[in-house]
């Protein structure tokens, strides 16, 4: 190589050589004439084409135009020469005055050939970006720090000169392309949609996107607004906070300054004003009227706004929102004010009430205002709605009925037990139906079939909404779905406002052994679910055994020995959801029937064919309002005639309705049902 003197030399001389020519030089020789047999002489005959010493031929060199298009032989011939390394000891070498010659000769020729390549930095090679200025050209360009998509890029190499960004070294290979596209992948999946472009997030899915803007909006807000506890509201067991932290106006800042009892200071000038037109406007308001008539006296606190700002909105389930005839928003206004309104009152059972009618304006003075009480009447679940007028008839058709039920009750009950029907039909009935001597209605059946999961086709099951269900497992396998299902088993889902219930119907009288387990089959999340066991006889219910679910512990009920049963007559296994949280409630239940001789088993009978019916034999799946069924409240008398009905036991009974025997008894329902309303809907007028 060439020594930095040389080297210096060229640079600075450069522009001054190209305007006048090599400085002191004479005439270049010519390479033909006067180089050339130099070279032949004392190099060409070790550095020929055929001997080729030193990996260099020299022979090849047989113009000027070839020697100049490759420099850098002939910038190692010149090193060679200078250092008196060629010719070798022991070779011919040139005179001095040849040697000074080709000196110069080479010299001048390596400077021309530097000359005309001025400017020209050779050859380019076309790279890719270093994982450095990759990573940092995207987070410039998304504005996302955070981003880091050459995690998984090889290491970039340093190459000879001992740089990461040297071209040579950053070179592309099919692994690194697949690492580029997931790279690109990745940067694409913090890029958001706008309306009118788009941007780039931190995060990655909507819910992040979403909370970004909401941060924005309450940034915004939080300018004016103050930290504060909002209204609470629950959903589906769960509680919400519909208001906790930054958006909440300090109004008592803002009336304490429009009174002159503060600054304005620090306060939104525009709410400010909103708030002052609201409350000087002299337009009728039934709410804003007695707030002003406060302002006016210099008067109104926060405290006489606050009840107000809970009114007028209501909060829906978000995820109704969008559904036929659902909620629009999760936040809607409610205007309370309304033409007409339904309004019910329970009564206590023993305790007389007492209701007080009264009516105002609504704040806009009372011309012209007239209210009508409409339809008060009584009612009740199963029965048709009494008017009140008619409540003196009533009550005097069900002191002649009970009369009736108790002069009738020894023939009744003696009849009944004979299996006879000599006495009173209607009576008759009327004691049967008490008695729970009638058939069980068993409904609303589920319809809908379940042909499959999206995982297993040998789970199979009747279906309702919002994951009501009674599913059967037909493998010998234990899979989950997400709740675990055992080989062979049966397990029943309840919704949020319905149980589920899993009933046998007893093909004509038997006395029954009953026993059987339960289990939460997905306890990992949820609050767990209710569970009883009840006999149904008619109307009536008597419970056997009852709890709540203990996580996955297998809580076992029975056996109850010497339960009768009549025809049509149902044991019940109903599975309700806990406090309405139907979530996580898929429920295993394993309930066997033994008596006279044969067996019911619910995971025999039904797993290997649920959808073979339903009912499926003497099985049912159905439904019914969480919580419904009602104790039994069988008076002990009837309760140990029930068990022995003998004659002496029905004279007991009916000196037992002889000193309590109130109208409410369900002894009365069927002549409560078949009392006849005589009178229109009442109607009292009232003006404000």
């Amino acid at each position: 190589m060439r020594s930095l003197s040389e080297v210096m030399r060229s640079f600075w001389l450069a522009p001054f050589v190209l305007l006048t020519g090599r400085l002191f030089a004479g005439p270049q020789p010519s390479f033909e004439q006067t180089i050339q047999p130099v070279l032949q002489e004392y190099c060409v005959t070790c550095h020929s084409t055929e001997t080729h010493k030193g990996d260099l031929d020299l022979e090849r060199f047989t113009s000027l135009d070839l020697v100049k298009r490759e420099p850098a032989v002939w910038e190692r011939t010149l090193e060679q020469i200078r250092d008196l390394e060629m010719p070798p000891a022991g070779k011919p070498r040139p005179s001095p005055e040849q040697g000074k010659l080709l000196t110069h000769w080479l010299e001048d020729t390596l400077e021309q050939i530097a000359l005309a390549s001025a400017g020209d930095p050779g050859p380019v090679v076309l790279r890719r970006l270093s994982n450095l200025e990759y990573t940092y050209t995207l987070r410039d360009l998304t504005g996302v720090e955070s981003l880091d998509p050459a995690k998984e890029f090889p290491v970039d190499g340093a190459a000879g000169e001992g740089f990461t960004n040297a071209g040579a070294a950053l070179v592309m290979s099919p692994a690194l392309l697949t690492k580029y596209l997931d790279a690109a992948k990745e940067v694409a999946a913090h890029l958001v949609l706008l309306p009118d472009g788009i941007r780039f997030s931190p995060g990655t899915s909507s819910r992040d996107w979403t909370d970004e803007t909401l941060a924005k909006i309450r940034a915004l807000y939080a300018k004016h607004t103050t930290f504060g506890e909002g209204m609470k509201t629950e959903a589906q067991g769960i509680k919400l906070d519909t208001g906790r932290g930054s958006g909440l106006l300090p109004l008592a800042a803002y009336l304490d300054a429009l009174q002159g009892r503060a600054s304005s200071e620090g306060l939104s000038a525009k709410y400010l004003g909103v708030l002052r037109d609201a409350l000087t406007s002299p337009e009728p308001n039934v709410l804003l009227d007695p707030l002003r008539a406060k302002f006016r006296e210099k008067k109104l606190t926060a405290a006489d706004i606050e009840p107000w700002q809970k009114v007028p909105w209501r909060f829906a389930n978000v995820g109704h929102i969008g559904k036929e005839n659902g909620p629009k928003a999760w936040q809607e206004p409610v205007t309370p004010l309304a033409v007409q309104q339904e309004f019910r009152l329970k009564l206590n059972s023993g305790h007389d009430t007492t209701l007080y009618l009264q009516t105002g304006d609504a704040g806009d003075g009372s011309d012209g205002d007239e209210a009508e009480w409409q339809h008060p009447r009584l009612v009740a679940p199963g029965r048709p709605d009494l008017p009140i007028h008619d409540l003196p008839a009533l009550v005097k058709h069900l002191e002649n009925e009970r009369a009736k039920l108790i002069a009738a009750t020894e023939q009744c009950l003696n009849t009944i037990a004979a299996n006879q029907s000599d006495a009173d039909p209607a009576l008759l009935t009327a004691w049967r139906e008490y008695l729970g001597f009638g058939t069980t209605k068993l409904e609303p059946l589920l319809t809908k079939k379940l042909e499959s999961t999206p995982d297993y086709d040998f789970i199979k099951g009747w279906t309702g909404e919002n994951a009501l269900s009674v599913l059967a497992n037909s493998s010998g396998q234990q899979v989950r779905i997400p709740g675990v299902m055992k080989p062979h088993s049966i397990a029943t889902h309840p919704s949020p406002k319905l149980a589920s219930v899993i009933a046998w119907r007893s093909p004509g009288a038997h006395t029954l052994r009953i026993h059987g387990e339960v289990f939460d089959a997905h306890p990992e999340c949820g609050n767990g679910i209710t569970w009883a066991l009840e006999v149904r006889r008619g109307h009536a219910s008597e419970v056997l055994a009852q709890g709540v679910s203990e996580g996955a512990k297998v809580l076992s009920f029975g056996p109850f020995e010497n339960v009768r049963l009549e025809d049509g007559q149902v044991v019940a296994f109903v599975v309700g959801p806990r406090d309405g949280n139907h979530a996580c409630d898929l429920t295993g239940v394993d309930l066997t029937l033994t008596g006279d001789g044969k067996t019911w088993d619910l995971a025999n009978d039904v797993s290997s064919n649920i959808l073979a019916g339903n009912p499926h034999g003497e099985w049912y799946f159905l439904s019914q309002p969480e919580n419904l069924t009602p104790p039994s409240d069988l008076p002990a008398a009837v309760v140990e005639w029930r068990k022995s009905p003998t004659p002496e036991l029905a004279v007991k009974v009916r000196e037992h309705l002889e000193k309590d025997f109130p109208l409410t008894s369900p002894l009365l329902a069927q002549a409560m049902r078949s009392f006849q309303s005589k009178a229109a809907a009442d109607v009292i007028p009232v003006k404000a």
